[in-house]
């Protein structure tokens, strides 16, 4: 796209192309690739359970690549993201019980399963039946063809051409469900007249709707036996960028349009809650720009989001209102948006800033009756504590420094003035954190760091209940057992009350304490320890409060790359 050549020194050579930045200082003969720009052109984006979990989606021109969700430009290792899938990246689909298997696809349809464990890859296209009873003409595929996992099977895969396929086995065959669904005009250079977006009801096996680039959209409830055109009421002739299956109600599926390809920049967003044959426009309050893609929060029915050319909007009313998602995300085109069904997280495919992840879990609990109410304190995601915190860094090794923050979110229904206390299990507050609130939802990020005082009380409050369950636990074990139970409990309780230390002194004794000690413990900056906190938010005599999982850091990477599927 860019060739910029050093006036003062022309062997330098710096190329902006589909993937970023390459250099050459010997006129082109070699090159180096700057890997470490976000500016990916994202197509499309899945999401799969592991924790944390990995984000896959298809780039143009440079594949398929596959990274953890945790990753952090300048923070991570540049190598976490790996391309897995070649060509153009199109739609990927990620096997909901083995992280592993993925399906992927570069340009019109060229689609593979891959095995990343055991490093094989089957093409898996269907092609049109040539034989002696039956030559079929050839299949039209749209360059970004649309092929998704049934939500009620992972051996059931659906893949679109100009006619609809169904595998029951993973791809290994292909059954047509449909004849050509689309006017099969005058063919140019890049086909056209092809299936863009495929939906299957996760209510009812067989209830399919398909869209086209011809701006139809068409629905079976049978299978494929019959299909109707339920295109009336849709913007003519503009592209079907998505058709949405509601994972809440049968008969309720969404359409988004775009009219870039006829100069025509409208929002298109519809929904229909008959099964398609009548449809409810859902564009008021959007911005004049075409819309790519629509997704509901699978685990809160009035949670919807768009993706559309200059960005992300919201809608806390089921399409009613929106707003934009705009902190910190530039205008840019999103072509696809995954939820997170566990995290929450909205996961975003831009074409030219990479990959977006916004910690929107907190907008689950934003329904109408939640807003009706003065003071709502909101989920906070848990967080990996450092013992390590405020002991001093190596003044020259600081890339690698990712400091935990967690953001702690409310609700308010009025300006003013808001306290944050973070309490431990037993009642003492460890922080203190004044906010002024608007009204609407606020952030408040915190960096888990605590009061001095707070905390030197926090933890004489910890080891005064610790010794009490100690002199507690000591004197049940001096009062006299049945012998029946004695016996039963003797080798658990043997165990039980074995002290931690070789002197065989108790752990909390005062001389261990004064040897332990800490001997910046006055100097350094204090943090919460690894536990459970309350978060309790005030603000005009009023209170709520939510739970913060600070976790223990882990020994080493492998039990996270192991759950994530790595």
């Amino acid at each position: 796209h860019a060739l910029w050549i050093d006036p003062a020194h022309p062997a330098h050579l710096v190329l902006g192309n589909d993937g970023g930045l390459n250099v050459s200082y010997d006129h082109g003969q070699s090159w180096s690739k700057l890997n470490n720009l976000p500016v990916g052109q994202f197509t499309s984006v899945a999401v799969d359970a592991g924790r944390p979990y990995n984000i896959v989606g298809g780039l143009q021109d440079n594949g398929v690549m596959r990274g953890p969700s945790t990753y952090k430009p300048g923070k991570s290792d540049p190598a976490a993201w790996r391309e897995v899938y070649g060509g153009d990246g199109g739609t990927v689909v990620i096997d909901p019980k083995d992280p592993n298997v993925i399906y992927a696809a570069s340009q019109f349809g060229n689609a593979a399963r891959l095995d990343l464990k055991a490093g094989r890859r089957e093409k898996i296209r269907p092609r049109p039946e040539l034989s002696a009873a039956k030559k079929e003409k050839p299949l039209r595929y749209n360059c970004f063809t649309p092929f998704p996992l049934s939500p009620h099977s992972r051996e059931i895969l659906y893949f679109g051409a100009n006619r609809l396929y169904r595998s029951f086995d993973r791809g290994e065959t292909w059954t047509a469900l449909s004849d050509d669904l689309t006017s099969d005009r005058e063919q140019g250079d890049v086909p056209f007249g092809t299936l863009t977006t495929i939906a299957e009801s996760p209510k009812r096996f067989g209830l399919v709707w398909v869209g086209t680039d011809e701006g139809k959209v068409w629905g079976t409830r049978d299978g494929g036996g019959t299909w109707t055109d339920l295109s009336a009421g849709l913007a003519s002739d503009r592209w079907i960028t998505r058709v949405v299956a509601s994972a809440f109600d049968e008969g309720t599926v969404y359409v988004t349009q775009s009219g870039y390809r006829n100069d025509d920049f409208a929002a298109y967003l519809f929904r229909s809650t008959d099964y398609g044959h009548t449809w409810e426009p859902l564009a008021g309050g959007l911005p004049a720009e075409p819309v790519n893609v629509v997704r509901e929060d699978p685990k809160a029915r009035h949670l919807l989001y768009v993706g559309t050319d200059c960005g992300v909007l919201v809608s806390l009313d089921r399409g009613k209102s929106w707003t934009a998602l705009a902190g910190g995300l530039p205008h840019v085109a999103v072509q696809d948006l995954a939820v997170h069904p566990r995290d929450g997280d909205l996961v975003l495919a831009t074409h030219g800033r990479s990959v977006y992840v916004a910690d929107a879990a907190p907008l689950r609990k934003l329904t109408d009756e939640a807003m009706a109410k003065p003071l709502v304190a909101l989920p906070i995601k848990s967080v990996q504590g450092d013992p390590g915190r405020g002991y001093g860094e190596h003044p020259y090794l600081t890339w690698f420094r990712d400091e935990p923050i967690v953001r702690v979110a409310y609700w308010s229904g009025g300006a003013g003035a808001v306290t944050v206390t973070i309490k431990d299990q037993n009642g003492s507050a460890w922080k203190q954190i004044a906010d002024t609130a608007q009204r609407g939802l606020n952030v408040v990020e915190y960096d888990l760091s605590a009061d001095p005082k707070l905390a030197d009380a926090a933890e004489a409050v910890a080891r005064a209940k610790a010794l009490e369950e100690k002199a507690r636990a000591a004197k049940g074990r001096a009062e006299p057992k049945p012998p029946a139970e004695e016996e039963e409990e003797d080798a658990e309780e043997e165990a039980a009350v074995k002290p931690p230390a070789t002197s065989g002194k108790p752990l909390l004794d005062a001389d261990l304490q004064q040897l332990l000690a800490d001997p910046l413990h006055a100097s350094r900056k204090r943090y919460l320890p690894p536990g459970r906190y309350s978060v309790e938010i005030a603000s005009g005599g009023r209170a709520d409060k939510t739970a913060l999982v600070v976790k223990p850091p882990k020994d080493d990477g492998s039990a996270a790359e192991e759950e994530s599927g790595r």
